[in-house]
C-alpha cells in the first residue's frame, strides 16, 4: 500500500483544517478559540514527532466539533499509534464525509488519503463474534482491551486489532470473566464465554421451638356466704364524757376551797396571833383584799361542784341509754356490712 509522505500529509492536514473553519462557524466563540488552539497543538505534536500527544488533542478538538478534514486528522494518528481497528472505523466516516462535500481537487485528494488510511489500518486488523452461554443481559459490561464492546456487536463479528485480545465481561448476576485470545490479521475468531452465575448465601436462622404458654389460671372466685342480721349493744359515749367533765369539775371545786382555806390561815396567823386580834390599819387592808380572794375561790368551788353535777347526769343518762347498731353478718360470723346505729 502506498501512502503520501509524512510531511506532504500533514500539510495536506493544515490546509483542509484551515478550509473547515465555515464548518464551525456557528459555535460559542469560546468554543471556537479552544477548538483552534487545540488544532494548532495536535499539528505541532505531530511535526514533533508525539503521535500520542497529537492524537489526545485533536480528539478533544473533535469532541467539541467534528470535520471531515478533522476526522481525516485523528484517522491518520490512531494508524500511526498502532489503534488500527479504530482508525479504520474513523477512516471509514472521513471518507464517508468528504463524498458529501460539493467535487473539488481538495476533496478528492482528501477521499484518496482516507481510503488509503482505511487500507493500510485494515490489513493489520481482525474479527472476533463474543457468544454468551447463558446469554447476557443487557445491562451486562462488555470490554474488548479496555474499550466498551456496544450491546450491537455481541454475538456478531466486531473488528479488533490484529494480536493479543482481552475480552471482560461482568454482570451483577454472573461471575466477572477474562478471556485471552490470539487472532491474525485478516482472521475471523468465534470466542464462546461461559457465565457463572453468583452463588448468593442464605442465612437460615433457626428458632426454637414456640413454647406453648399455660393458659392463666384464674383466681377462684370468693362465694359470700348468706348474711344475716345482729343487733349490737355497746356503752353510749356519753357515760365516758359525763364522767370526764364531772371529774375535772370535781377536783376544781376542791382545789378552789382549798386555796380559799389557805387564804383565811394566812390572814389569821398575819392578824391573829396567838388568838388576839391585832389593831391597826395593815389587818384592815389585808382583811378587805383577802376576802375578796376567798369569795372568789369559794365561787369557782361552787361552779366546779355544779359542773360535777352536770358530768354525773351525763354518765348516768348514757348508762340508762346504751348505744345499739345493726350489722350485717356471714354465716362463718364475720361482719361484712354495719348497718347503723340507733
Amino acid at each position: 500500500m502506498t501512502m503520501a509522505p509524512m510531511t506532504v500529509r500533514a500539510a495536506l492536514a493544515l490546509a483542509a483544517l484551515t478550509l473547515s473553519a465555515p464548518a464551525i462557524a456557528q459555535t460559542d466563540p469560546r468554543v471556537t478559540a479552544a477548538r483552534r488552539a487545540l488544532i494548532e497543538d495536535a499539528q505541532r505534536a505531530r511535526q514533533a514527532g508525539d503521535h500520542r500527544q497529537a492524537l489526545t488533542l485533536a480528539q478533544r478538538a473533535i469532541e467539541m466539533q467534528p470535520s471531515p478534514t478533522l476526522r481525516r486528522f485523528v484517522a491518520e494518528e490512531l494508524l500511526a499509534n498502532g489503534r488500527f481497528a479504530e482508525s479504520a472505523g474513523m477512516a471509514e466516516l472521513c471518507e464517508g464525509d468528504f463524498r458529501q462535500t460539493p467535487v473539488s481537487r481538495a476533496r478528492n485528494e482528501h477521499i484518496a488519503a482516507c481510503q488509503a488510511v482505511r487500507a493500510e489500518a485494515s490489513a493489520h486488523t481482525a474479527r472476533i463474534v463474543l457468544r454468551f452461554e447463558p446469554a447476557l443481559p443487557a445491562d451486562g459490561r462488555v470490554t474488548v482491551n479496555d474499550a466498551p464492546l456496544p450491546t450491537a456487536l455481541w454475538g456478531v463479528p466486531a473488528l479488533v486489532d490484529e494480536g493479543s485480545v482481552v475480552i471482560e465481561v461482568s454482570h451483577p448476576r454472573f461471575q466477572v470473566v477474562q478471556r485471552q485470545v490470539t487472532v491474525g490479521a485478516g482472521t475471523t475468531v468465534d470466542v464462546a464465554v461461559a457465565l457463572t452465575p453468583v452463588q448468593t448465601t442464605v442465612a437460615v436462622v433457626e428458632r426454637p421451638p414456640a413454647v406453648r404458654q399455660p393458659p392463666p389460671v384464674e383466681p377462684p372466685r370468693r362465694v359470700l356466704s348468706p348474711l344475716r342480721r345482729v343487733e349490737v349493744t355497746s356503752q353510749s359515749p356519753l357515760v365516758a364524757t359525763g364522767a370526764v367533765v364531772g371529774g375535772l369539775a370535781a377536783a376544781t371545786a376542791v382545789g378552789l376551797y382549798l386555796g380559799a382555806t389557805q387564804v383565811a390561815a394566812g390572814f389569821d396567823r398575819a392578824c391573829f396571833p396567838n388568838g388576839e386580834a391585832m389593831s391597826g390599819e395593815p389587818c384592815g387592808q389585808r382583811y378587805a383584799q383577802d376576802q375578796s380572794t376567798i369569795d372568789a375561790l369559794q365561787w369557782g368551788a361552787v361552779a366546779g361542784l355544779g359542773l360535777t353535777a352536770v358530768g354525773a347526769t351525763l354518765a348516768i343518762v348514757g348508762a340508762l341509754h346504751p348505744s345499739r347498731r345493726t350489722v350485717m353478718v356471714s354465716t362463718t360470723g364475720r361482719a361484712v356490712v354495719v348497718g347503723g346505729a340507733f
